[in-house]
């Protein structure tokens, strides 16, 4: 037998509350192929309306990633909380970019 067979396997935990993810509890991470940071529905939830009232792009919660959220990717997120992003990124980019924006629409 080696080590391997006899260590426990490492649990998941989302990387904002630190807690263990449920067999059947989605996984969120963001764009970045390269990140393994993860998070649950309830935190990504709030991550989102933080976002939304700071007029930022929801983004991964690391420091060394800071990759984006993507709305593909939000699956099994309340549709209430999908416009909450949609007005999060939409409110970043008038901010960033509102002049352009504004004369093209």
């Amino acid at each position: 037998m080696s080590n391997q067979q006899n260590q426990p396997e490492q649990e998941l935990l989302c990387s904002i509350c630190f807690c263990p993810f449920e067999i059947t509890e989605s996984k969120y991470t963001c764009a970045n192929p390269k990140c393994n940071i993860m998070t649950c529905a309830v935190c990504l939830e709030a991550l989102i309306l933080f976002s939304e009232k700071s007029n930022l792009i929801p983004t991964c919660p690391s420091n060394d990633c800071n990759g984006i959220y993507i709305v593909s990717n939000l699956i099994n997120i309340s549709p209430d909380t999908i416009k909450i992003y949609e007005t999060a990124c939409l409110n970043f980019f008038m901010k960033d970019q509102g002049d352009n924006i504004k004369k093209r629409i």
